[in-house]
């Protein structure tokens, strides 16, 4: 049966999302992408409140845009959660397990405030993972992929999220939140968020769209 859910979702998918998916080695992972892929298209669709044929167009980065639509939008995926942020704005977002990490990590790719926010704070690896996801829905936001060093910009933490960077010369607003106690969420964009609505769908759903 898994294996005719998953056909069912590659047979859904264009061409570019199924060269990207055949790229991937493992299943899971595979599996993933793949949903990734249909949950965009429905969550589009949900947005918009109709039911558009939706076309892709592709940044050098392989960033995707709706065509004709100033509708924007990002997907990510981590364990068990696939998670596709919607907007009238430019959008990106991260969702991340959390485990232990080697804090090493952030040492090596963050700024050195941002390492010893981290290893200084009550406790540092949920405050990683805040961190990361903010700084991954940023460059995702920015759409140029791993071009932009994760250390370049720094995140800091006041009444609001803050950004100290020199890419674009928009502002960037954030919201970070834990979608269970084990994955952490951010999002950002380029207005202030006042509100964020989510919808929960399972694959048959996405299968049907």
């Amino acid at each position: 049966k898994e294996k005719d859910i998953f056909e069912s979702i590659y047979n859904k998918l264009d061409n570019f999302e199924k060269q990207k998916a055949d790229k991937i080695v493992d299943i899971n992972s595979k599996y993933l992408c793949c949903v990734s892929s249909l949950l965009k298209k429905f969550a589009i669709k949900k947005y918009l409140g109709k039911n558009i044929e939706i076309k892709f167009i592709y940044n050098e980065f392989g960033k995707p845009y709706l065509i004709n639509n100033d509708c924007y939008f990002n997907v990510s995926h981590s364990g068990k959660y696939v998670v596709c942020a919607v907007s009238d704005t430019e959008i990106g977002c991260d969702v991340e397990k959390i485990k232990e990490e080697d804090l090493n990590i952030a040492k090596r790719f963050f700024t050195s405030l941002e390492y010893q926010n981290i290893v200084n704070s009550n406790n540092p690896t949920n405050y990683f993972y805040k961190y990361w996801t903010l700084k991954e829905s940023f460059v995702k936001n920015v759409g140029k992929g791993l071009s932009i060093p994760l250390n370049s910009f720094e995140i800091t933490f006041d009444k609001n999220i803050l950004i100290n960077q020199n890419i674009v010369s928009d502002n960037f607003y954030f919201k970070e939140f834990l979608l269970d106690k084990n994955y952490q969420f951010a999002l950002s964009t380029r207005r202030i968020i006042e509100t964020i609505n989510t919808i929960s769908v399972n694959v048959d759903e996405l299968i049907k769209t």
